[in-house]
Parts: C-alpha cells; sequence; structure tokens
C-alpha cells in the first residue's frame, strides 16, 4: 500500500512539475512563431522609408524586404501543420504568399515611379495583412499573425 501511495505521490509531483507533454498543436505554433521571430528580426532591420508615399523611397525598402518575406514564407512552408490545422494553415500560407506579390508589385510601380499603382498594390497588400492575421490568430500564433511589417 506503502509503494502504491508513493507512486501516485510522484505521479502527481511529475504532472505538476510539467511532466505533460506538448501537444503537436502547441508545438507546430511553437516552431512558427520561432520562424516568424527570426525573419521579422531581420525585417526590422530593413530602415523604413522617410516618406512612405514617395516611390523613390519605397521601392529600395520594398527591393530589400521581399526577398525576406519570401524566405519566411518559404521556412513557414516547410513546417508540417497537425492534420486538424492543415486547413487554416493553408489560408495562412496563401495569404503571406500574397502579401510578398502585392509587395513586389508595390515595388515594382514605385521603382517605375508610378505612385498610384504603388498605393493600390499597398492597399491590396493590406487586405492580405488582415487575411493572414485572421488565419494566424485562429492558429494561436502569438508572433507570426500574417502581418508582415508593411512599412510604406
Amino acid at each position: 500500500m506503502r509503494a502504491v501511495s508513493l507512486t501516485l505521490a510522484f505521479l502527481a509531483l511529475v504532472t505538476a512539475c510539467g511532466g505533460k507533454k506538448k501537444s503537436e498543436h502547441a508545438k507546430f505554433v511553437e516552431r512558427a512563431d520561432a520562424v516568424c521571430a527570426k525573419w521579422g528580426q531581420a525585417l526590422q532591420q530593413i530602415p523604413q522609408p522617410p516618406d512612405p508615399t514617395a516611390p523613390p523611397q519605397v521601392a529600395p525598402y520594398l527591393q530589400r524586404f521581399v526577398p525576406l518575406l519570401r524566405k519566411q514564407n518559404a521556412e513557414l512552408g516547410r513546417l508540417t501543420p497537425p492534420t486538424k490545422d492543415s486547413a487554416t494553415m493553408r489560408l495562412f500560407l496563401a495569404a503571406q504568399r500574397a502579401q510578398a506579390e502585392l509587395a513586389a508589385r508595390a515595388q515594382q510601380a514605385a521603382a517605375q515611379g508610378d505612385q498610384n499603382r504603388m498605393q493600390l498594390e499597398l492597399g491590396r497588400w493590406q487586405a492580405a495583412i488582415a487575411q493572414g492575421a485572421q488565419a494566424g490568430n485562429e492558429l494561436g500564433f502569438k508572433v507570426c499573425t500574417g502581418t508582415a511589417s508593411a512599412g510604406a
């Protein structure tokens, strides 16, 4: 009887001290957020354009920003989500890819000095950011909320 009591006490202690394993979902969220934290730091190192409406200032910023965003997206795309998260992760990744594409279009317009088209693409980019944020929040991401810093 005493051995059973000691065993139960030990099991209670192990459980109270974090003996529980993290769920597959929690591990996935942790990995995704680590990817976003790493690339978020790199993205934040790019100096923001002083005038986010001036194509000559926005173009070089986006020229540096877009490749990093694409690298982040590629790394996120290599993660394998739990089955229950697969559909939402596909939505998240689609929004992330849309952000990169729209930012590239805005960069191209800015490089050509086309402020109207640049602003149009930046507006579309903001909509893609909102879609990514919604999917990221549904997944429980803390860092990876689909909100690539638009800056411009």
